[in-house]
C-alpha cells in the first residue's frame, strides 16, 4: 500500500507501507513527517531506506538520480552500494535506534497512558485469542529477563493485533499463514527488545541481527502471500486499499469468462445485474449502474463489524464516481455509434441484443 504526507516542504510518497511499517514499527506510518526527519538525518540510511521501500517526492525533477525513484531489492541495493548484507542491516538499525529514541522522548512527554490492565479491558481478554488457534503460554517464555509489565504489555498488543487480523484468522485459505505471520511479528518484537540489551557488534548481538534478518524474510513473504488473499488489509489508519477493490473485479471477470460463474461481481450485483445496469435506452438514456454505490459497499464490508468506524469517502467522491461511471459509458456507446434502443418500438429496434 502506499501513503503520501507532506515533508521540506514538499508532497512525498511511500509506494511499500507495509513493508516500511514491519521494518520499523506501524508508528512509522502514522507518523510518517517524523520519521521523514529522524531518517533523513542519516545520508546513507536514508538512501537505502528510499530504495527499499519506494520514498520519494510525488513530483519527481528532471535531474533526480533515476535510482532514488525505483524499488530495490536488499541484495541487488547492497551489491550496488558495496555494502555486505549485514552492513545494510546495520545501517537500518541506525535508524531503528534513532526513531526509538524519538518514540520514547514523545511518549515520556505524552500524558500518562492507560495501564496494561486497563487497556486490555478495553478489547477482549487475552484468553479470546485462542479461538484463532493461538495458545495463551506463548507468553511464557522464561529464557530472556522480562518483567511483568513487559508480559502485560505484550499481552495487550498481540490480542489488539489478533483481532485486527481476525477476518483473516477465520479465512482457511489464509488462516496458516496469517497465524504464522503473527508469531513472527511477535518474536521480531521480542528480539527487537533484546538487541537494545547487548552492545551493537558483540557476537550476542550479531547473531540476534542475523535471526531477526531471517525471520524478517520469512514474515515479509507471508505477507506478500496475505496481500494476495486479502489485498484490502494493507491499510493506515482505516483508508481501503483500491488495488483490493480492483483485483476482486479482475478476478470476478476472470471467473466469469473462464467457467461461466455468476457470482457477486462488485460485492453486491451479479454479472447480468451489472449488465442489466449499464444499458441505456431512449426512455432512460442514463446507465443506472453507481460506481460511487459500490466503493462505498466495499469500505462498508472491510469494518462491518467495527462499531468505531467512520467511512472516508465523502458524499462528493461518491457522486463524482456516479457522474465518471454514466459519463464513461456514454462515450462507450458513441464510440461503436451504437444507437438507443427505444422499448416502445416492437421487433428488433425495441429490444437490447446480446452483449448490449
Amino acid at each position: 500500500m502506499s501513503i503520501e504526507y507532506k515533508a521540506e516542504g514538499e508532497p512525498w510518497r511511500v509506494a511499500e507501507m507495509t513493508l516500511l511499517a514491519a521494518e520499523f514499527g506501524e508508528e512509522a506510518g502514522t507518523r510518517m513527517v517524523e520519521f521523514h526527519e529522524v531518517a533523513s538525518a542519516q545520508a546513507r540510511a536514508w538512501t537505502i531506506i528510499r530504495r527499499l521501500f519506494g520514498i520519494g517526492p510525488v513530483f519527481v525533477l528532471a535531474d533526480a538520480d533515476p535510482d532514488d525513484n525505483r524499488l530495490w531489492g536488499r541484495s541487488d541495493l547492497a551489491h550496488a552500494l558495496g555494502l555486505k548484507a549485514g552492513q545494510l542491516a546495520a545501517e537500518l538499525d541506525v535508524v531503528r535506534a534513532a526513531w526509538r529514541r524519538r518514540l520514547d522522548a514523545a511518549a515520556a512527554q505524552a500524558p500518562a497512558p492507560v495501564a496494561p490492565e486497563e487497556e486490555l479491558d478495553l478489547i477482549p481478554g487475552v484468553e479470546s485469542i485462542e479461538e484463532y488457534d493461538f495458545d495463551v503460554t506463548i507468553f511464557e517464555v522464561t529464557s530472556i529477563s522480562r518483567t511483568e509489565d513487559d508480559v502485560a504489555k505484550e499481552k495487550v498488543w498481540f490480542t489488539r493485533r489478533v483481532h485486527e487480523w481476525r477476518k483473516m484468522l477465520v479465512e482457511p485459505m489464509a488462516a496458516g499463514t496469517a497465524r504464522q505471520a503473527l508469531l513472527n511479528e511477535l518474536h521480531l518484537r521480542r528480539i527487537e527488545v533484546q538487541l537494545c540489551r547487548w552492545p551493537a557488534g558483540g557476537k550476542e548481538f550479531r547473531d540476534l541481527a542475523k535471526t531477526k534478518q531471517d525471520i524478517e524474510s520469512i514474515y515479509q513473504s507471508q505477507l506478500e502471500t496475505l496481500d494476495t488473499v486479502f489485498p484490502w488489509k494493507t491499510n493506515i489508519g482505516g483508508k481501503q486499499s483500491f488495488r483490493g477493490v480492483i483485483s476482486d473485479v479482475v478476478r470476478a471477470v476472470r471467473d466469469y469468462r473462464a467457467t461461466g460463474d455468476n457470482a457477486l461481481c462488485d460485492k453486491i450485483r451479479t454479472v447480468a445485474e451489472v449488465e442489466i445496469d449499464l444499458r441505456q435506452s431512449v426512455q432512460a438514456p442514463e446507465a443506472r449502474y453507481r460506481w460511487g454505490l459500490q466503493m462505498a459497499i466495499a469500505e462498508s464490508i472491510q469494518w462491518i463489524y467495527d462499531p468505531a468506524f467512520r467511512t472516508g469517502l465523502k458524499p462528493q467522491t461518491l457522486a463524482r464516481l456516479d457522474s465518471v461511471m454514466r459519463n464513461a459509458v456514454e462515450q462507450a456507446r458513441l464510440v461503436v455509434s451504437e444507437d438507443l434502443v427505444d422499448l416502445e418500438k416492437d421487433g428488433v429496434a425495441g429490444e437490447w441484443q446480446d452483449g448490449i
